[in-house]
């Protein structure tokens, strides 16, 4: 058994299942996400309460405000080298910097 159970696991690939969309990524502008060759995977976004709730239940731990999305890969797509850090102020007061990912 890992950070999350099998059963937790399909919980939430079933939450996302029926919502996954081309990814975007951020642009230089700080409102604003583009499609980039970059990354080539699906994404979703759960309503913050209901992610954070089930993960901070599951885990234990209180979870940041950027907490909320789930991605999916098929076979040879990608999110190529990229940096996770940004300048603006407008990232900084939506949560700032992710800390840590979870794959599954």
């Amino acid at each position: 058994m890992g950070f999350l159970s099998h059963q937790e696991c399909d919980h939430l690939i079933a939450l996302a299942r029926d919502k996954l969309e081309k990814s975007m990524v951020a642009d230089n502008d700080p409102d604003k996400s583009i499609m980039g060759e970059v990354r080539t995977s699906s994404s979703m976004f759960l309503t913050r309460n209901k992610i954070k709730l089930f993960l901070e239940l599951s885990v234990g731990l209180p979870l940041g405000p950027s907490f909320q999305k789930i991605l999916h890969y098929e076979n040879g797509e990608k999110y190529g080298p990229h940096f996770d850090y940004f300048h603006d102020k407008t990232n900084q007061q939506l949560g700032g910097h992710r800390i840590s990912t979870v794959l599954m």
